[in-house]
């Protein structure tokens, strides 16, 4: 239920051409996340601990995830052109 989202925006980060971003994204989930949420939760909820780490690494990298991705879609907006928003042709207004 996490995951899904979390995979469509760091593969929509990636087709904007924001490889960094989508960099961080891939190595947060697996690497900045999920192995400190791993001895963090196994000292304190023991073997349960290591079931929930996965699910609460996913969740914190989609929040991750949906932040880079408003950033960049704002800057899109804010970029386009005047005119059609799709395709960027210039609207012709008739008199």
């Amino acid at each position: 239920m996490i995951l899904g989202p979390q995979m469509l925006a760091t593969t929509g980060i990636q087709a904007f051409g924001k490889a960094k971003e989508s960099l961080i994204l891939s190595v947060a989930r697996q690497g900045f996340v999920y192995i400190p949420l791993l001895f963090l939760l196994q000292s304190w909820m023991g073997f349960n601990g290591l079931i929930w780490a996965q699910p609460i690494a996913d969740a914190i990298t989609l929040c991750l995830a949906l932040t880079f991705l408003r950033v960049i879609m704002k800057k899109c907006t804010v970029e386009a052109p005047s005119g059609d928003s799709v395709t960027g042709d210039a609207v012709q207004e008739s008199d």
